[in-house]
């Protein structure tokens, strides 16, 4: 059994900026003790900052030293991750939650893995389409369920991937802190 955690970045419909996407991660533990190995280091790291253990680390909410320290924590956890991305077109809807899905479901049948237990930040649209999409293209190992982020240390790391993911194509100037990640990607 394979453990993923599912966030995404920006959001579906036309580009609002010249350089505007839509992203979606997905980070795989292979293991549930690293999981639960990655939760004691995260909690490690709040009380180390001073920080309540219901903290959620939110890459977009984040104070810089929270967002630092957290980053250089990733580097430390041992996990995987894809990412999936459509840029957006400023004069028709490039991007959709279905779209997306697709992406991300044509991705994980790549990389043929065993059997994959899924939680992903709660959002209804991206979740029903990618129910849909396991369902069209016959994929039986996958199971999904939403949750909320702020309960879920592995869905707060989905979050910092897709973030930084989402910056080393928005801003390439920020590509230093994607280097914290950078060789957990499966291309």
């Amino acid at each position: 059994m394979i453990y993923g955690f599912i966030d995404e970045s920006g959001s579906p419909g036309i580009a609002i900026s010249e350089n505007d996407y839509f992203l979606v991660s997905l980070v795989l533990f292979k293991f549930k003790t690293e999981i639960k190995k990655s939760e004691a280091a995260t909690l490690k790291l709040k009380k180390h900052l001073g920080l309540t253990e219901d903290y959620e680390f939110h890459f977009s909410k984040n104070s810089s030293l929270s967002r630092v320290s957290f980053i250089r924590l990733l580097d430390r956890l041992n996990f995987r991750f894809v990412t999936v991305s459509i840029k957006k077109d400023n004069s028709k809807r490039t991007a959709s939650y279905g779209k997306i899905a697709e992406l991300l479901v044509a991705k994980i049948q790549k990389l043929s893995m065993e059997e994959i237990k899924i939680e992903m930040d709660t959002n209804p649209l991206l979740y029903i389409s990618l129910k849909k999409q396991f369902k069209l293209q016959g994929v039986e190992s996958i199971r999904i369920r939403q949750a909320k982020s702020h309960t879920s240390t592995a869905v707060q790391i989905a979050d910092y991937v897709v973030g930084l993911s989402a910056k080393k194509l928005k801003k390439p100037a920020l590509v230093d802190w994607y280097e914290y990640v950078a060789d957990k990607e499966i291309r």
